[in-house]
């Protein structure tokens, strides 16, 4: 077991993701920051998909950089295009001609994929046997003192502010964190609210090496969903 100081994180944010962000902050309210205090590097933030609001506002006003976790297909323009073009916009608007279909993926297909190599994210596969290089890379970056943000929301697609069933297999970098590094990986939740303009930031979870991961799993994910849960109701969304 290894024990020793992580590296100052790069800066690697860039090029189209800070113009994102810029025009993100032009047109909305301003967020403040609840309890800064709890923000860190090296650690792996989580926050609620909620559709598409989850990621924009967060990575918006988030004043720390993180590596997102997004789906493999968004980051080749080929696989992009397919997905917007077979199942997300015909899934999200059966009435449109298949040309407009089409035409609306190759033009919003472009930046997306280059909006994602500009934020460095870690793609996410859907195959077993793929997930293992989600894993890997995500080690690398936190190995290097950098952070990751994941929106596990399993229903990503809904805007409804309950909370439902939560992802939660990237709780295993914890224990492969602790194992390299002699240090627990801390989990930080974070919402970003429609009625309000802040962005609440959790108290750090960590595993307990000395009990069972199972256990542990359970019971992070009841007090990640509790925190979502305390945070919409007092921020407004229910």
């Amino acid at each position: 077991m290894e024990n020793k100081a992580l590296p100052k994180p790069r800066r690697y944010l860039k090029g189209l993701y800070h113009f994102g962000r810029f025009v993100v902050r032009m047109v909305t309210r301003t967020r403040e920051v609840q309890h800064p205090e709890n923000l860190e590097d090296g650690v792996i933030y989580i926050s609620r998909h909620m559709d598409m609001h989850g990621p924009i506002r967060t990575m918006a006003y988030l004043p720390v950089q993180a590596h997102v976790w997004a789906l493999s297909v968004f980051v080749d323009y080929k696989e992009c295009y397919e997905q917007f073009s077979s199942y997300t916009f015909p899934s999200r608007h059966p009435k449109w001609p298949a040309w407009f279909t089409k035409a609306v993926s190759a033009f919003l297909a472009r930046p997306l994929t280059r909006l994602m190599r500009d934020m460095e994210v870690v793609p996410v596969y859907r195959s077993r046997r793929d997930i293992l290089k989600t894993m890997n890379k995500s080690m690398e970056y936190l190995l290097q003192g950098e952070s990751l943000i994941i929106f596990p929301d399993i229903a990503y697609s809904s805007d409804s502010a309950e909370v439902g069933d939560l992802y939660m297999g990237y709780l295993h970098l914890g224990r492969t964190y602790y194992k390299k590094t002699g240090k627990p990986l801390k989990f930080i939740p974070i919402y970003a609210p429609y009625h309000d303009a802040v962005l609440d930031v959790g108290e750090p979870l960590t595993l307990d090496p000395s009990k069972s991961y199972n256990d542990e799993k359970e019971r992070i994910t009841g007090e990640v969903q509790q925190f979502f849960l305390n945070a919409a109701k007092r921020d407004g969304d229910l």
